[in-house]
C-alpha cells in the first residue's frame, strides 16, 4: 500500500455490501510481455525454450533424485508457517503480533531473515530497496527483484480459481517437461499475485469519487481482464483539517498487492512502504503481513476491484523453497 496507509480512517468492506460486480468482477491486467497469451488447453508454457535461470547454483539443489522426490511441489513459495498451524518452537514471533489463524505481522527485518534463510543466500541492496515499496515491493522482489508486478503477468484473471488453476497447470507441464531428455527447462516457476484497487482511472480528480461500473470487467468467456487503462490511480477522497477545518483534497490507498505462498495457503503484503524519515520510520513502521485469502481479498473500502495474475517467478528460487520446507518437517 502507499505511504499514506496509516492516515487512513477507512474500515474494512464487508464483502457481503459490495454489490456482485464490483466483488466478482474484482480485476487486473495489463498487456502481458509474452509474445503470445495462451489458453489452458494450449499444452506447452512460455518458459519453455528459454535460457536456464540466472538464480545461483546452491549445493542443495544440486540433487536431482531429491528434486524428483518433491514432484511438482518446488513451484511454490513455502515462507512462514500455516496460519492455522503453531510455529516451530525457535521461530521469532511476530514483531507485531498476530490474529490467531486470520493473520501474522512481522517486522521488515523478520521477513529479510525469513527469506534468507529459505533461499540460502542474502537479499542484495537492490532487492532490499525493492522491498522497502511495501506490498508491491514484496511481489516484486520475489518476481524479478524490481520493476512492476502488473507487466510480468502473463494472466490476469476476475476469479483465484481460475489463476491457481493456470498456475498449477503450467507449473505441472513445466515439471513434466523438465523430465524430458533434450528439454531446456530452467528452475523458474509461475506464482500468483493479487492487485486490489479502485475502478475508476480518469485522470479528473472529481471523476475518480465514482465508481466506473464499466471498467476492468472479465471477459465472459475467458474470465480474463484487460487492464489497459490502469493509472494506479485512487479513489479520490476530501478531508476535513484538523486544525482550520478547511477541506483539503487527497485521496485513498491507490492498491494493495498480495504474494500467494502456495503452501501455507495465504497472502504476503503489507501495511504500507518504509519512510525514509527515520522519526515517520519509527512511529509508522512497515508491516509485512501474513493473511488468510478471506481476510486479503475482503480489502478496504479503498478499493472495488482486485485481479488475481500469473508470472514466472525469475528472481525467486522455488526449489530450494520446496527443499527447505520438506526438510523442516
Amino acid at each position: 500500500m502507499s505511504m499514506r496507509e496509516h492516515e487512513r480512517t477507512s474500515r474494512r468492506t464487508d464483502a457481503s455490501s459490495v454489490t456482485p460486480m464490483h466483488r466478482d468482477a474484482f480485476t487486473p491486467g495489463h498487456t502481458s510481455r509474452s509474445a503470445g497469451l495462451w489458453r489452458l488447453a494450449q499444452p506447452v508454457p512460455s518458459a519453455l525454450g528459454r535460457p536456464r535461470s540466472t538464480l545461483p547454483e546452491s549445493p542443495d539443489v544440486r540433487d536431482s533424485n531429491e528434486l524428483a522426490e518433491l514432484g511438482g511441489r518446488q513451484s511454490s513459495q513455502y515462507l512462514g508457517t500455516p496460519l492455522d498451524e503453531k510455529p516451530p518452537a525457535g521461530e521469532p514471533s511476530p514483531a507485531f503480533g498476530e490474529e490467531m489463524g486470520v493473520q501474522r505481522r512481522f517486522s521488515v527485518d523478520q521477513y529479510i531473515a525469513m527469506w534468507e534463510k529459505e533461499q540460502g543466500r542474502k537479499m542484495s541492496p537492490a532487492e532490499m530497496e525493492t522491498l522497502s515499496r511495501g506490498c508491491i515491493g514484496i511481489t516484486a522482489v520475489n518476481l524479478h527483484g524490481g520493476g512492476r508486478p502488473l507487466d510480468s503477468a502473463e494472466k490476469k484473471f476476475a476469479t483465484f480459481e481460475m489463476a491457481h488453476e493456470f498456475m498449477r497447470h503450467h507449473n505441472q507441464l513445466l515439471d513434466n517437461a523438465a523430465k524430458e531428455p533434450g528439454l531446456s527447462v530452467g528452475r523458474a516457476r509461475y506464482i500468483m499475485f493479487a492487485s486490489l484497487f479502485w475502478s475508476n482511472q480518469s485522470p479528473n480528480y472529481r471523476e475518480r469519487f465514482e465508481h466506473d461500473n464499466r471498467a476492468f470487467l472479465p471477459d465472459p468467456t475467458t474470465g480474463e481482464v484487460d487492464m489497459t487503462g490502469y493509472a494506479y490511480r485512487a479513489r479520490a477522497r476530501i478531508r476535513k483539517d484538523a486544525r482550520t477545518g478547511a477541506e483539503v483534497k487527497t485521496s485513498y490507498v491507490n492498491f494493495d498487492y498480495g504474494f500467494w505462498d502456495e503452501s501455507s495457503r495465504c497472502f504476503w503484503h503489507a501495511n504500507h512502504s518504509q519512510y525514509n524519515d527515520p522519526v515517520q520510520a519509527a512511529a509508522y513502521p512497515m508491516k509485512v503481513l501474513q493473511s488468510t485469502r478471506e481476510k486479503f481479498v475482503k480489502g478496504y473500502s479503498d478499493f472495488d476491484r482486485i485481479v488475481f495474475c500469473v508470472a514466472l517467478a525469475e528472481n525467486y528460487n522455488p526449489a530450494l523453497a520446496a527443499l527447505a520446507h520438506a526438510r523442516a518437517r
